[in-house]
């Protein structure tokens, strides 16, 4: 069974009027990619970032494995990542509607080999958000999860709320 702990404050993209919260430069996400990538003998087909973004709290990657496409996300306050299937949509914020959670786990353990960041397994992602997880956000992240009702703890952390 996987540990369900907390999210930390700010993970949503919302926050109090006046409040700052980490982000995640869209430059060193980048990087990991690519470094992960070489590493795993894949390529790098395209980064978008959530630099502007008020409708996507993560940033988003592609890779090639051979034939197959693995889309790597990154909430952009916090450096947790999880891999999901790839969606064939131009814009990649249609993925926090849609995401199928992925194992591929030689590109996990680059990813996890050249970084601070961390791949969440697909248990976290898919548990249910009890309030226990919640108790560390803000107020006002808690009235965006009440309005939006996601049902899987990744749909928290990877979202497209406005």
């Amino acid at each position: 069974m996987t540990d369900v702990y907390s999210l930390p404050r700010g993970i949503t993209g919302f926050a109090p009027k006046g409040e700052r919260h980490p982000w995640v430069e869209s430059a060193d996400f980048h990087r990991l990619c690519n470094e992960a990538a070489r590493y795993v003998r894949a390529r790098l087909v395209r980064v978008a970032t959530a630099e502007g973004q008020v409708d996507r709290n993560f940033h988003v990657a592609e890779v090639q494995i051979g034939s197959e496409r693995t889309s790597i996300l990154c909430n952009a306050h916090y450096p947790w990542l999880a891999l999901v299937e790839p969606t064939h949509a131009v814009d990649f914020a249609s993925l926090a509607f849609n995401m199928k959670w992925k194992e591929v786990p030689g590109l996990a353990q680059a990813l996890k080999g050249f970084s601070d960041f961390r791949v969440l397994d697909i248990a976290y992602l898919e548990a249910f958000p009890k309030s226990q997880v919640l108790q560390d956000l803000w107020a006002c992240e808690v009235k965006q999860v009440q309005s939006w009702k996601p049902q899987r703890i990744g749909e928290i952390i990877f979202n497209a709320w406005d």
